[in-house]
Formats: C-alpha cells, structure tokens, sequence
C-alpha cells in the first residue's frame, strides 16, 4: 500500500492499520495533514491533525469528528466537496486557493487531498495544507520590481536595448526610437547594427560580435547614429555593451547609449578654436607648420615634390587706415575664399599673419604650382568689398619655392624664407597699387 504525503509516496506495510501508521507519519512532515475517514459517503470524519495543522486551525476547533461538527457550514461544505471530486476520480488532487475556511485567517493555500485505499477501497483521505501567502508576497513583490525595472528602462533618458547574439533587437526603449525616429515595429525588424552612421557601423559591429561570442565587455565606444530625415547634426552616443547569461543556451548583449552630442560639439569646436584662423576659417599658423614639417620629412624619405607658396596684400596697411577695420576684415575673408576655391582640396592653406597667407603642395609640379599662383593673384586682383560707398579692390603677391627629396639640408624655416623671399621678389617687379573704383 501507498500514500503520498506532501507529494512523496510513502509505502505501508499491507498488514498494518494504515491509520496507525499515518498517524505517526503526519508529525514528520512540515505541511498541515488532517485524515478524514470516508468510508460512510453521508458522513466524512476527521480522525485527526498532525500539530502544524492544529495551529493553523481556529482557536476551539475540535480534534476530532464530523467535518459538519468541527466546521462550520460554510468551509465544512467547501472542504466536503473536493473530497467528492477526490472520491470520484481515485486520483491525488491539489486546489490552489484564497480561502479562510481552514486557516484562521484569510490566506493563499494549496490543499493536496490523497486517497489512502485498502482492499481496492478508499478509507481515508489525507489532506496537506501549505500556507502560501508568504510565497505569493514574495512572488508579487517580484513582479512589482520587475515592472519598475521595466518602467524604469523603458522611460530612461539614455538609449537602451537587448540584442539577441545574432544582432537582432529584443527591446528597444523609446529614447533609442526617438533618436532613430523610427517606429518600434520597425526597429525590431531591423539588425542592431543598422542603429549605427554607416561610417562607424563596421566599429560596432566587431565590438558587438566579440561581446556575443567571447562575453567581452566594451565600455565608451563613441559612434554616430545612423542619420534620420529630420535630423540636421549627428547625434553621437558613447556605448556600453556586456553580456548577460540566463542558463544554458540562453544568451543576450545589452547595448546601452549616452548622448555625447554636446560635448562632441564642445570638442570639435576646442579643434576648431586651436587649428583654424577665426577670421577666414583657413588653418593658423600651427598647423601650416606641422603639415610642412611633414610634408618635409616625406620628401626626404621617399623623394617627393611639393611647393610653398606665399602670398601677402599689397598696400594691405591703406586699406584698414583709410577704409576701417571692418573693410579690412572683409578683405582677409575675400582672399580666404579665393584660396579655398582656387586651390586643391588636398593642400593646406592657412593664414600666417595679419596679411600673410601660405600654402602647401604637396606631389606637384614646379609648373602646377607657378600656374596656381598666377590664378591666385588674378582671383585676388579681382575681389571687392563695399566701404564707405566706394568699391575696394586689393592685389596680391605670391612667391613660389619648389622642395624635393633632395634637399636634405633644407629645413623649414629655410623654404618659408625662400618663398618669402621669391614673393618679394615678384612684388617689387609688379608694383601693384591699391585702385578704389567710385
């Protein structure tokens, strides 16, 4: 013979009183057990309670007898009819349920009712009653952590997503949409990868790759946002990725994004306020320098041409005593973008001073460079600005000094002066004056 008491089967010697042997069972067990004797269908008789289930019981509720005396109508008719299911089907049965019909207060229980049979016969139930309210709290409290947790991600000002380990989105959070301006169901149609400025995609991608294969962690990846209509600059962001192992075979990375928009842009305009002339745009004087010292040491290494070329306005000087400075400040931006149009975009163009400019060719021809130069005196001949009513017209002189491989003694400053110097040259052959037309 078998029972089973909280869930367990239990063997029983087939020659012993089962109920004898129940009894000294059900004080092992850390359930309530209470035995109900069933073998008169009109009267169900409760033959006893192990003491967990006496203390679960009302206060004064008696030991022993019928479930309609020990109860009272209410739970006692509750109680009889699960024993009647359990009668009619032979099986162990277990109800899950809020009820305050066995406890002294109202609580979430499961009651496991077990039929004890002797000579193919049930005689007995035994029921066990675990109080769950304790597992239900602990349950709900779970839940409540787990929708702040998603609340909390899903409202967080930074972009956030869970990327399965073949790229593909498992939630998106609605700053990332916003910054995508796409809706979720299309992001989740999308390769994560697809989030990212294709310049920076294959970047990320790696980095994601090694993240879901190898469990690497990467922290502050600075990427740019793939670009959307509506978007007029870039949004940068700075990456985290890690991965996140729920069991075996059961993987994801978790990409998270900070808006570095601001301090990108603070950034680039620190770049900007240390390499550019403020006034035309071109580059200052540090950078026309590190660029020639480069461009030097290739030519000596691996023999390449190049050229400086220097240009100073002519009568510069007239122009801001007799018009202003805010003439003069027109013509330095005139001349800025006659350069920048005139000359290539692989060549560096700076301004050097207060009406000094200089250029660096490099792989070019002495030819090339004299022709540009040419077409920088005839451009500059011809720019104007407006002062005082009158249009104001200023010339340029532009020197020329070809540098090679094969001077190996010839420094920087060297080539500056002989540019200097051939546009001094070329000044005082020309002789141009300042012309103001009315």
């Amino acid at each position: 013979m078998t029972v089973e008491v909280s869930g367990a089967k239990v063997a029983l010697a087939t020659d012993e009183d089962p109920s004898k042997l129940l009894h000294t069972l059900m004080d092992t067990v850390s359930e309530g057990v209470f035995i109900v004797d069933v073998t008169d269908p009109q009267n169900f008789v409760i033959t006893g309670f192990n003491r967990l289930m006496r203390r679960m019981l009302p206060e004064g509720t008696a030991a022993y007898g019928s479930i309609d005396n020990i109860l009272h109508h209410k739970p006692a008719q509750w109680l009889k009819r699960r024993i009647s299911k359990v009668l009619r089907s032979g099986d162990t049965l277990s109800f899950r349920e809020v009820t305050d019909y066995l406890t002294g207060g109202r609580q979430h229980v499961r009651l496991r009712l077990s039929p004890v049979f002797k000579n193919n016969q049930v005689v007995q139930i035994m029921g066990t009653v675990s109080v769950l309210t304790e597992t239900v709290r602990i349950k709900k409290q779970a839940e409540d952590h787990r929708n702040r947790f998603a609340m909390a991600m899903e409202y967080a000002p930074y972009g956030l997503c869970f990327v399965d380990t073949d790229g593909k989105p498992l939630m998106v959070n609605r700053m990332l949409a916003h910054w995508l301006d796409r809706s979720l169901s299309i992001l989740m149609d999308q390769r994560v990868d697809a989030f990212v400025h294709e310049e920076d995609r294959a970047m990320f991608s790696q980095a994601l790759k090694k993240v879901a294969e190898g469990g690497r962690t990467y922290r502050q990846i600075e990427v740019r946002m793939a670009p959307t209509t509506h978007a007029t600059e870039d949004i940068w962001v700075s990456v985290n990725m890690s991965l996140v192992q729920e069991g075996v075979g059961q993987s994801y990375v978790i990409v998270q994004m900070s808006d570095i928009s601001l301090r990108k842009s603070h950034e680039a305009e620190l770049v900007r306020l240390a390499t550019r002339d403020h006034l035309t745009g071109l580059a200052n004087r540090k950078v026309f320098e590190d660029g020639l010292a480069l461009a030097l040491k290739n030519a000596r290494r691996y023999g390449r041409q190049g050229a400086v070329l220097y240009i100073d306005l002519n009568n510069f000087k007239f122009v801001n005593d007799e018009f202003g400075h805010k003439a003069g400040d027109a013509i330095l931006q005139q001349v800025g973008s006659v350069l920048t149009h005139t000359l290539r975009e692989t060549d560096i163009v700076a301004r050097i001073g207060g009406d000094e400019f200089a250029v660096i060719m490099q792989e070019t021809s002495e030819g090339l460079a004299r022709r540009k130069a040419n077409q920088i005196e005839t451009a500059i001949a011809h720019a104007t600005v407006q002062a005082h009513g009158k249009t104001v017209r200023c010339g340029a002189s532009v020197g020329v000094h070809m540098f090679d491989g094969a001077e190996v003694d010839t420094d920087m400053d060297s080539v500056i002066a002989a540019a200097d110097a051939d546009m001094y040259n070329n000044k005082a052959a020309s002789k141009e004056r300042l012309r103001i037309v009315s």
